[in-house]
């Protein structure tokens, strides 16, 4: 249910159905958490993960939807050979794209970075930006909550007229551009430190997935469409 790359193209996927997160290598793809097989609960399992992302130390944060919760897998510093080791790349992206070597791995066991007291049920969109700071879209609860890395307390709250939100994604600019466009066919900007929306663009259904592009073009993936 997404896709995200890190700086040498290789690829990590949050394999829903099969309940895990898969990447891919020199040798092929390979299971990177979650590898029992089975849906559940524990620290070690995942029950229909939706989106995944990458912090500026490799940690990986994914939204554990039927569990209501987002995991973190902790980057082994030791994985394998031992030169497992993480960059992140100098351009102008404002995300997180880690350089990972071959041989590395995480943490066999999630640890819970927020749960359903703090994010409601059926959370599904995940951000962080260079900054560690971490967004999540609460499609149960209708918001979008920001929190610092560091933190378990949100920092900011985004309501205001929102309906079932899917994804988001966060502009170099601060800006927070999120899907409405189930029960309201569009997708809202909050500028930054703002507490109101207005519409960036509009759109005929859901967007489960949102990207903008080094040229500020906004992308929307509707999945009842078949469309971007």
């Amino acid at each position: 249910t997404s896709v995200i790359f890190d700086a040498d193209g290789y690829m990590f996927i949050t394999d829903c159905f099969n309940q895990r997160l898969i990447g891919s290598g020199p040798n092929g793809f390979r299971c990177i958490a979650a590898c029992s097989g089975s849906a559940g609960s524990s620290s070690s399992q995942l029950f229909y993960p939706h989106t995944m992302s990458f912090d500026s130390y490799g940690n990986i944060f994914v939204v554990d939807q039927s569990n209501n919760r987002v995991q973190k897998f902790l980057l082994l510093s030791n994985s394998c050979s031992g030169t497992a080791t993480v960059t992140t790349m100098a351009t102008v992206l404002w995300y997180n794209v880690p350089e990972f070597t071959a041989y590395t791995s995480w943490s066999a066991n999630g640890i819970t970075f927020a749960n359903t007291t703090t994010i409601g049920v059926l959370p599904y969109g995940i951000f962080i930006d260079t900054n560690n700071t971490i967004y999540v879209s609460e499609f149960g609860a209708n918001r979008v909550q920001v929190w610092h890395d560091s933190s378990s307390v949100p920092i900011r709250n985004l309501t205001s007229g929102l309906s079932n939100p899917y994804s988001l994604f966060v502009a170099i600019d601060g800006d927070i551009y999120v899907d409405n466009g189930g029960s309201n066919t569009r997708v809202d900007k909050w500028t930054l430190n703002s507490n109101a929306s207005i519409s960036a663009m509009y759109v005929k259904n859901s967007c489960w997935g949102l990207f903008i592009d080094i040229n500020d073009n906004l992308y929307c993936s509707m999945n009842a469409l078949n469309q971007v």
